[in-house]
């Protein structure tokens, strides 16, 4: 993801850009974000989470949608998180022609280089003003690493890291849980740099 321009817009000019755009974007306190392509493992791992939370969540009532739908926070955030699920009847506002959905209950983003930071920090900021949103997991593609942060009773916001082959990770709002062996399914690792200290064969 890569900032359009430095100069801050509008809501309205955003939407207008959108509307007629061949890429997407997203925007956030006046500045958009041009939506660059992902990694082969970024477009696995989205598609095998958003196939396992489905398995899972098949007949209760939910959906599961992948970043093709927009997603609107009351707190000038509008942005395509790789995977976002509703328990219920989902609540979209269409501006412009164009959905964005107000009632997510949990968001999941891969990590990448050129997000990374900001999938933590800034953006976190903007969905967790969200008042239906409980869980928020961020899921490394590099390593078996995932962090799950949720929303407990008093609306404090707590972080939980799973890391290893092993890991399973649990979203206790929505009975999930995502294991290493679902989320990282037919991902090729990056080979480790060369031990220079390393005796030849």
């Amino acid at each position: 993801m890569i900032a359009r321009q430095p100069t801050l817009i509008s809501v309205h000019d955003y939407l207008e850009l959108e509307a007629h755009s061949p890429e997407r974007h997203e925007y956030m306190r006046g500045q958009i974000y041009a939506m660059t392509g992902g990694s082969e493992s970024h477009a696995l791992i989205s598609g095998n989470v958003s196939r396992s939370i489905g398995n899972q969540i098949a007949d209760r009532g939910c959906r599961v949608y992948t970043s093709d739908l927009r997603v609107k926070s009351p707190a000038w955030l509008y942005a395509y998180p790789d995977v976002s699920v509703v328990c219920g009847e989902p609540i979209l506002q269409v501006e412009n022609g164009q959905p964005s959905l107000l009632n997510p209950q949990l968001i999941v983003e891969v990590l990448s280089p050129s997000t990374e930071g900001y999938d933590q920090g800034n953006k976190f900021h903007g969905y967790r003003a969200i008042p239906t949103l409980t869980a928020y997991v961020l899921i490394a593609q590099d390593r078996p690493w995932v962090e799950v942060r949720l929303k407990n009773a008093d609306g404090d916001w707590v972080m939980h890291v799973v890391e290893g082959p092993e890991l399973v990770a649990e979203v206790p709002p929505l009975d999930l849980r995502l294991e290493c062996s679902a989320i990282y399914q037919n991902v090729r690792w990056p080979e480790p740099p060369p031990n220079p200290d390393a005796n030849p064969a």
